[in-house]
């Protein structure tokens, strides 16, 4: 099995949602695995007030989660 390597994206103002996620749930969640945000899903979620360094990022739709790594700065 050929393993993919999965690289932290970088945030400085806003993530932006696309796909269909209506009855999702978003979370950033620190390092400490602190819920940090926890919002139903809006197109356009802001990270001005969350001090810099690197989090998860959790779209959470049912069963489905999915995961990734980001960096605010």
């Amino acid at each position: 099995m050929k393993m993919r390597r999965l690289l932290p994206l970088s945030v400085m103002g806003n993530i932006i949602v696309t796909g269909d996620y209506a009855d999702a749930t978003l979370q950033i969640v620190g390092m400490l695995r602190h819920v940090v945000v926890s919002t139903d899903v809006v197109r356009s979620v802001s990270t001005n007030g969350i001090a810099s360094g690197v989090y998860v990022l959790q779209l959470i739709n049912g069963d489905d989660v999915k995961t990734q790594k980001i960096v605010v700065r």
